[in-house]
């Protein structure tokens, strides 16, 4: 759900509601990485956090692996 703030004919500027972002960096071979990442997440979303409360759903998610070089 958006609102169309205006409309480019080829683009639009849209308002989103509110949303919860988390990410997420850990070290390891990329071929494993995600199913490490996916753990501490689901963790997040089922109350290890600073709250203590699970997170309320809908929970919709768009997961993004990206290998990192630091």
């Amino acid at each position: 759900p958006y609102d169309v703030l205006r409309d480019y004919g080829t683009f639009e500027t849209r308002r989103y509601p509110e949303h919860l972002v988390a990410e997420v960096t850990v070290d390891g071979p990329f071929d494993s990485a995600g199913s490490q990442a996916f753990r501490y997440l689901f963790a997040y979303i089922t109350g290890a956090n600073a709250t203590g409360g699970k997170i309320a759903g809908p929970v919709a998610a768009q997961v993004i692996d990206a290998a990192v070089n630091q």
